[in-house]
């Protein structure tokens, strides 16, 4: 019995140390970007070492009953010329907030896009999921009245969640995209 204590007191002690790292993390993220320190760093990347990463961190970060999936359409190219890190922070940040706004059933990145012009490739990313927690007054809110609001209802409550939410409309801002956010009853 005293070692389960034990552990399950490690256990709470890690995730407590996580969530603290993670929020520094992005107060940290935040005040590069208002400073305007933050620059897009372009290489050429594979599509396939993206979607690694991604399918590398996501997972681990569900601590219920959750399935994760990546479907991505196989006709879109595979080499591009970008940031791949601001993409995959963006990816990440609107992944774990999905993941803590969903209790059961699955959370999926929809990979999709088309070709602009001979030199340019639109990315869509969707991220679904199901067995939502939001409230009623809550469900019809736009991207920005979700950040803004929050959960709970306007409250002076940041945490990393939020604040990787606002990251990521801050890098999205920066790469020229946006983010839209949409809720179905039932979807």
């Amino acid at each position: 019995l005293t070692e389960e204590l034990v552990r399950r007191d490690v256990k709470n002690i890690k995730m407590a140390s996580d969530s603290l790292n993670d929020l520094i993390n992005n107060i940290l993220d935040i005040s590069k970007i208002e400073s305007g320190e933050e620059k897009l760093i372009e290489t050429e990347y594979d599509l396939d070492s993206l979607i690694f990463e991604i399918n590398s961190l996501i997972p681990s970060k569900i601590n219920k009953e959750l399935k994760f999936s990546i479907e991505i359409n196989e006709s879109i190219p595979k080499k591009y010329y970008g940031d791949t890190y601001k993409i995959y922070k963006i990816l990440c940040y609107i992944l774990l907030n999905a993941i803590e706004y969903t209790n059961y059933g699955e959370v999926k990145l929809i990979i999709n896009g088309k070709k602009v012009d001979e030199e340019n490739f639109e990315f869509e990313f969707v991220v679904a999921n199901t067995g939502h927690t939001m409230s009623v007054e809550n469900f019809n809110k736009s991207f920005e009245d979700y950040i803004n609001l929050g959960e709970n209802g306007g409250k002076n409550n940041l945490d990393s969640i939020k604040l990787g939410l606002i990251i990521a409309k801050n890098l999205a801002d920066l790469l020229g995209g946006k983010i839209d956010f949409l809720n179905e009853k039932g979807q």
